[in-house]
């Protein structure tokens, strides 16, 4: 028979695959019913042959209800079923996950009926049950919540087991559980809904013991049940009122034979009973407990703490709760000494373990701390008293020098408690020149320093009530530095303590107070503080933004911080926080604080800031705060959560202003800004590659997390000018690794009237920098249009008198010309430089190439300038010249520049060579100069050659005869056409001194801007001489046939036209005769040179205008003068001497 089921099963099993479908019927809930099965398309019933509670569990959990505790119901006791019965003799182990995988009679073969459907109950929720009518908790009518209502139970069948677990599922004692029949307690007025209930006992619920269904009975409530529960011995006490520190278990209840077990807390034991931590009963069968009463619990006790040294008296020990468990012992080695082999270390601290031991069985010995060896040289000797072999504490090293050297800083130092020196070892140098004392003197508190040495630095106590010590230099060049207070009020060095404390057991109540206090002592009206009270203070709100937990920053907190970080701030402290800036070292006062002072001053108490603005970051959302603001009175805090919907950010509400597009925010939650309104004065403005520079905006500071993985990260920020526009405005950023600022990665996107906005590639602290030198009241943009026109204009003007010129070379002076020529040709060169290339900022390799060409090219410029300025002197001072130097000194002109622009390059590297403005020359380390000096030289020579020639010509005969006014005229007609060729007009740079000169800048502009052009309306187009040549050129056109005349006429003309004066005037007019005259007596000695009464003598005088009769009159005058000289001259002189002298007269007839 079971070879024939195992044989059946296995074919069950290896032809059926799929999960067999299955539900529960004719039961009160979808957690009971019986058991139908899906095969072949048709519902069946299984047989309960075999079926146990593990084929129960199946069933379940097939279902997907719980199967724990699940039980059969036979007998149909749901109910028979109809049509076929496919399952008999179904035997589970419990754990298969499909009915059809237990073994059972082949599918559709039984030996049943359907009286003999099996049903099942899953494990549910517990039904409801209570005790009414009773007169105590323990007893009472049992009824039981279904469908709403509550109902009574019938008491057939009803007996001890049921009641038994009727007091379970009460939590009552059960052992000695009665039914009450017969409305023992009275009857119900409701349903009855439970009947024939017949339990085990070991239920955990009534609906699982097997009764009838659900509201089906044959009852009336004259049989409603009721039960006595047992109260089994209740619960455990103790025989001490104080009661905390244990824990009591209860094994099976309170019910006869359960245990209960008392458990003292960890770190906690028995009273009296010092390895014990637990004690147990039993409930005994009367009701009692084995053991009345447990124990009281009380503290492990660790007792003291010892050190692992029998001779070490240099400490304090601190307990924190006594020794007992969970305290905490600290050793402090005293003031001046440290733990062994822990030389930064000056404490141990150990905990009570639960076992009653320290953590720490011993704490190490102290031992004196060592300040460290001081750096020396050769002419340096140092006497260390009054242990010369070791620098502990108190220890004094006086130094002195080698003779012939000078002991520049501190004469003696001291080993102070926290193992610093007072300050850095002195150096002993040699001073090149003598040099004075530092004389007597008195600074801005009221303190006298006597007469000091160059280079030592002298200290005196502080004033009454501060401790620390006051410091003061005189330089190695005889000048006292700023004093140094390194002070500190008792006040203060009181809170230094408090807050240092708090690194050990920071609390929210005790930052808070800590800054409440900070804010008190920092208030301006309380007055300017010291510097040393500066940095203590600051040091301390470092340490609180150390020990503050994001979690637990609050408003108030927050508010205290910024406020007192503000006080710091204000430019009430200026002064002080300067002082800083002369300082020689890092400085401690005596009370062995850590307040050390930085490099770079109040930009310290900005790094603070910057690092509570984090920690206020992370707080959002705490209190449901998306953003917070907090103004103070210098300053103002803002943070936000990132709204990363909107395609831009901006804020925050301020004078300035912040943007950042939605690449810049990628991966970022949150952001945070800080607004300096005036920090000019408190930090440093030095520029990086600029000798000086101030802050000319409010600083911002701008908080982003993740920021420095977003890729092409920019952020615009719009700063507000602190005061007028200067200069061009500079965007920059506080590089800490410099202590500087800085334009890296930083450019001006625009500038505005009152504000500039400033697009950088990275976040840290912003500001606008100016350029100290002058340039208020003046528009740069206006200057910028004017220089372009102006140069663009000059530049058609340049290029026109260059081509006129080389058109009728050969019908003008040579010499005049050539130096015209040069100079025009370096001018179009500059204007097309300056034009294209002075704002190629973007690139720094083609700005410095852009800015060592324009160096270059205005070199050559002036340099020409300074030729023309020679060459005017030498034709109107020199009468006779056999030889010209004019092909060396423009040779020259162009070579000289190169010389010194290259020596520049080499010398500098290029540093100074371009900027963020523009593509020019820097005043970093003096480049300009190399532009500067040789400009100022060149217009210096020229403007003595300009009052020389001026003054020698208005001394002449023919000057002489002419009116005031006449010769007044003369020489302003001569200053406009000479002034742009010698370039006197680059002096007007000189005349800005202040903000009320603003109108020089546009007149600079204006003149030098078109300085080709005005050169071109003077000396081409109103220039007589040229339009002479031109009709010339047009004669000999005419006249081609004749050779002879041609070649008379321009050798006649050569000479005329060589020296012919724009500015002559109508007034001179000369007498033809004369000139004939004057011709014969000249070129008298001359075999093919005859003078000339035809057309083109004719034509020479209308040419010449009235430059002739100044020439006759001078040549009469030293006629009669120097007759002697006049015969021994060499009559021979060709053209060579008749150009000089005509060139004279060129010049002379200016004026």
């Amino acid at each position: 028979m079971w070879a024939l089921i195992c044989t059946l099963y296995m074919w069950t099993m290896a032809g059926q695959t799929a999960a067999t479908s299955m539900h529960l019927v004719g039961g009160p809930s979808s957690y009971e019913g019986r058991v139908e099965v899906y095969f072949n398309g048709i519902w069946g019933t299984v047989c309960d042959d075999g079926f146990d509670n593990r084929g129960a569990a199946v069933v379940c959990n097939m279902l997907n209800l719980p199967s724990s505790g699940a039980q059969l119901r036979d007998g149909a006791y749901y109910g028979q079923g109809t049509g076929t019965i496919w399952l008999d003799d179904v035997r589970c182990l419990g754990n298969e996950n499909d009915i059809d995988r237990c073994p059972h009679s082949a599918w559709g073969t039984h030996n049943c009926r359907h009286g003999e459907d099996v049903g099942v109950v899953c494990a549910h929720a517990a039904t409801p049950v209570r005790l009414v009518g009773g007169p105590a908790a323990n007893e009472g009518r049992v009824e039981v919540f279904y469908q709403g209502v509550w109902g009574s139970v019938c008491d057939d069948l009803f007996d001890t087991k049921s009641a038994a677990v009727v007091c379970n599922m009460l939590n009552m004692t059960s052992y000695r559980a009665q039914p009450k029949p017969g409305a023992y307690y009275g009857p119900g007025t409701t349903t009855i809904w439970l009947d024939d209930v017949r339990c085990n006992g070991n239920e955990t619920n009534i609906d699982m013991c097997q009764h009838n269904a659900w509201g089906t009975n044959n009852c009336n409530h004259s049989k409603d049940v009721g039960v006595l529960c047992d109260q089994g011995c209740g619960a455990w006490n103790s025989d001490s009122s104080s009661v905390n520190y244990q824990t009591i278990k209860y094994k099976n209840g309170t019910t006869f034979g359960a245990e209960a077990v008392m458990t003292c807390y960890s770190g906690y034991h028995v009273v009296n009973k010092t390895n014990t931590r637990s004690e147990s009963a039993i409930c005994t069968g009367n009701g009692t407990w084995s053991t009345p009463t447990y124990s009281a619990c009380v503290h492990t006790d660790c007792g003291g703490w010892y050190s692992d040294s029998n001779s070490d008296n240099h400490h304090q020990i601190k307990y924190k709760n006594a020794t007992r468990f969970g305290s905490e012992a600290v050793m402090t080695c005293n003031p001046g000494y440290h733990v062994v082999n822990k030389t930064n270390t000056r404490s141990e601290s150990a905990y009570c373990t639960e076992n009653g031991t320290w953590s720490a069985p011993t704490y190490s010995a102290c031992v004196p701390i060592e300040c460290p060896v001081l750096d020396t040289n050769d002419n340096l000797t140092i006497e260390l008293a009054p242990n010369p072999s070791k620098a502990i504490s108190n220890t004094t090293a006086t130094f002195s020098c080698s003779p012939g050297t000078t002991l520049v800083g501190l004469a003696t130092l001291t080993c102070r408690i926290t193992g610093q020196w007072t300050g850095p070892a002195p150096k002993c140098i040699v001073l090149q020149e003598y040099v004075g004392n530092c004389s007597i003197d008195m600074d801005t508190k009221k303190r006298t320093w006597n007469e000091t040495q160059p280079g030592r630095i002298v200290e005196d106590d502080c004033p009454s009530g501060f401790f620390g010590k006051v410091s003061r230099q005189c330089s190695q060049e005889g000048k006292w530095l700023k004093p140094f207070y390194n002070c500190v009020s008792k006040r203060v060095a009181e809170l230094i303590s408090t807050v240092e404390r708090l690194k050990e057991s920071p609390t929210a109540a005790k930052i808070t107070d800590s800054l409440d206090q900070l804010v008190n002592v920092t208030k301006p009206a309380n007055g300017t503080a010291y510097i040393g009270e500066l940095n203590a203070i600051t040091d301390m709100l470092d340490t609180i933004a150390s020990v503050s937990d994001y979690k637990e920053v609050t408003h108030e907190q927050a508010n205290s911080f910024f406020t007192a970080t503000s006080n710091l701030l204000d430019s009430d402290n200026a002064e002080s926080w300067q002082s800083g800036d002369d300082h020689y070292e890092t400085d401690v006062p005596p009370d062995g604080s850590n307040t050390s002072t930085a490099d770079y001053g109040a930009m310290k108490v900005v790094n603070v800031v910057d690092k509570y603005t984090d920690i206020l970051m992370l707080s959002l959302g705490n209190e449901s705060d998306t953003s917070k603001t907090i103004p103070t009175y210098n300053m103002v805090v803002h943070v936000t959560q990132i709204n990363k919907t909107a395609a831009e950010l901006k804020f925050p509400n301020f004078s300035s202003s912040i943007i950042l597009p939605n690449t810049s925010l990628i991966g970022s939650h949150s952001i945070g800004a800080v607004l300096y309104k005036n920090l000019t004065g408190l930090i440093s403005s030095v520029l990086k590659n600029y000798s000086e520079s101030t802050i000319n905006s409010e600083v911002v500071t701008v908080t982003l997390d993740n920021w420095e993985n977003t890729t092409d990260f920019v952020v615009d920020i719009t700063m507000k000018y602190a005061q007028d526009l200067h200069a061009p405005p500079i965007c920059s950023f506080w590089n800490a690794t410099i202590f500087s600022w800085d334009t890296s990665g930083c450019r001006v996107l625009s500038s505005e009237h009152s504000s500039a906005t400033c697009r950088c590639t990275h976040l840290t602290n912003f500001a606008v920098l100016m350029s100290p030198i002058i340039q208020s009241n003046v528009n740069t943009k206006d200057l910028d249009i004017i220089s372009i026109v102006g140069c663009s204009i000059s530049l058609a003007g340049l290029g026109l008198t260059v081509i006129v010129h080389i058109v009728l070379w050969k019908y003008v002076g040579k010499r005049r010309v050539a130096v015209l020529l040069n100079l025009s040709i370096a001018l179009i060169i500059s204007y097309v430089m300056f034009i294209g290339g002075i704002d190629r900022t973007e690139n720094k390799i083609v700005c410095t190439t852009v800015a060592s060409l324009l160096h270059y090219i205005y070199l050559v410029v002036f340099s020409l300038m300074l030729v023309e300025g020679i060459d005017i002197a030498v034709s109107i001072l020199i009468v006779f010249k056999t030889k010209s130097k004019l092909k060396w000194m423009l040779t020259a002109s162009w070579v000289a520049p190169a010389v010194i622009v290259g020596t520049t390059l080499g010398v500098t590297k290029t540093e100074g060579y371009g900027n963020e403005q523009s593509c020019w020359l820097t005043i970093k380390e003096g480049v300009i100069w190399a532009f500067v000096g040789p400009a100022l030289l060149v217009v210096l020579v020229n403007f003595v050659i300009l009052v020389i020639v001026i003054r020698a010509t208005l001394r002449s005969y023919a000057m002489a005869k002419k009116s005031t006014v006449e010769r007044s005229k003369s020489a302003v007609r001569c200053l406009v056409v000479l002034l742009p060729l010698m370039g006197l007009t680059w002096v007007l740079g000189v005349f800005y001194l202040d903000e009320s000169m603003a109108w020089v800048q546009y007149a600079f502009a204006v003149c030098n801007s078109l300085q080709g052009f005005v050169i071109f309306l003077f000396h081409c187009a109103f220039n007589k001489t040229l339009w002479k040549a031109y009709k010339t050129k047009q004669q000999r056109s005419s006249y081609a046939s004749s050779t002879y005349l041609k070649s008379r006429s321009t050798s006649v003309r050569s000479i005329t036209t060589e020296h012919s004066e724009v500015c002559m005037t109508v007034h001179d007019q000369s007498r033809i005769s004369s000139v004939n005259a004057l011709a014969n007596t000249r070129f008298s000695g001359l075999p093919d040179r005859k003078p000339m009464h035809t057309t083109e003598v004719t034509d020479k005088e209308e040419h010449i205008d009235g430059i002739v009769e100044h020439f006759e009159k001078s040549a009469n005058d030293e006629t009669i003068q120097r007759k002697d000289d006049a015969k021994s001259v060499n009559t021979d002189r060709n053209d060579v001497g008749m150009e000089n002298k005509t060139q004279q007269d060129f010049y002379s007839e200016v004026l």
